[in-house]
């Protein structure tokens, strides 16, 4: 998350729907917040923090299991490397 977020705020909509939070450090970004900063806003729920989040991926479909959601949010700086591995195209096709 980056650091002009309101982690409470952003966390607090999607507190009640999941089981276990897997919070990444942004450390490749000048205004990136760690996992701990984060990690620290939630309250009652297991937590996991994780280096980058590919790998923060990796952990959620290795403990999730097959009626399980994962629920991946953030910026572009987050999204981005989990849309290039999974191969999902971001460009609009113009006709």
């Amino acid at each position: 998350m980056l650091s002009d977020k309101n982690i409470p705020k952003t966390l607090k909509p999607l507190h009640k729907i999941t089981k276990k939070w897997y919070c990444v450090s942004l450390k490749h970004e000048k205004q990136g917040r760690n996992a701990n900063q984060i990690a620290k806003h939630i309250k009652n729920k297991k937590t996991e923090k994780c280096e980058n989040v590919l790998y923060a991926l990796k952990k959620a479909i290795k403990t999730s299991s097959k009626n399980d959601c994962i629920l991946i949010f953030g910026s572009f700086h987050t999204i981005s490397p989990i849309m290039k591995s999974l191969k999902i195209n971001t460009n609009p096709i113009i006709r």
